[in-house]
Formats: C-alpha cells, structure tokens, sequence
C-alpha cells in the first residue's frame, strides 16, 4: 500500500549576507540583510528575523521606543514592507517582515534594509542571526542554514575623528 501523504521538510535560505552600515561598537546604525530563497514563497508569507542578543533595537530616533525608523526593501523601492518588533518565547528580540512576498510563487534574491539597530558596545564578532519564512497560514517555509557564525557580524573598533 502507497501512502498518499510525505513529510513536509522546511526548505534552506542560502547565501545570508548581513552587514551594518557602520559596523563601530556602540553605533545605532541600519543593517541590509540579503538571502536567497530556493523554493516557491507562496504570497503574503512573511519572515521572522531573530536578533543575536548582542544587538537591539536602537532607541535613539524613536523617542525611548522600540520601533524601527526603516523597513525597506533593497531591491524594489515600489513593494512596501512593514516590520513589527517583538520577542520571542526565551525573550530575545524578533523582526516580523511582511510584504516581501508580494506575487504567487516568489524565489531568488531578497533584501531588507532594517534600522535603525543598536551594534554591541564591544568589538568582535556577534551572536548568529537567524531567518525563518512563514506562510500565511504560519506553516514554517524556509529557514537559515545552522553553520557556526556564517550569519554573525564583525564589529570594528570606533574610529574617533582626530581634527
């Protein structure tokens, strides 16, 4: 006897590129975050985004609160997005994206500019950001691949000005 169902599996995001504007330690700066994905992104899904704790939400042009000032798409200006911060179940800071996914059967290269985010106060690299694509049922889609810090970022040592 066949069986008429399969296991569903979650499809990988690949070539995660994240990289802040400025990368100095304590800067509230935005970060572009590029992915690909390699399935078919059913319309209206969306993406969770889950911050390292090294990095916030900054506050500095949000009056004490934590909103982002930008949430855009980097490679079509038309498409609006709309990013809602929150946390998660252990507490640590999630991105909500949606509007990304505007047509049926949505694949390939996809970039967010989100900010504005507060980098760590020290040097070094920081804890992994992670990428998950949902439908718009909340059917989990796609997710980062877990390769040690291939989705963390580097922050250098601020450079004062000496004049």
């Amino acid at each position: 006897m066949n069986s008429l169902f399969t296991d569903l599996s979650i499809e990988t995001v690949t070539s995660v590129d994240i990289s802040p504007s400025d990368p100095a330690a304590g800067e509230s700066t935005n970060y572009d975050i590029i992915f690909t994905a390699d399935t078919d992104i059913p319309k209206e899904s969306y993406i969770v985004i889950t911050l390292p704790p090294d990095i916030t939400v900054s506050t500095v042009n949000a009056g004490g609160s934590t909103v982002l000032d930008t949430c855009a798409n980097l490679f079509d200006s038309s498409v609006t997005l709309t990013c809602t911060v929150g946390t998660d179940a252990d507490g640590t800071t999630t991105i909500k994206v949606e509007g990304l996914f505007p047509e049926n059967d949505n694949s390939g290269q996809f970039g967010i500019d989100l900010g504005l985010l507060l980098n760590p106060s020290t040097t070094g690299e920081t804890g992994d950001f992670q990428i998950d694509i949902f439908s718009p049922n909340d059917d989990a889609i796609a997710s980062e691949t877990e390769g040690g810090d291939s989705n963390s970022v580097d922050i250098k040592t601020p450079v004062d000005d000496a004049s």
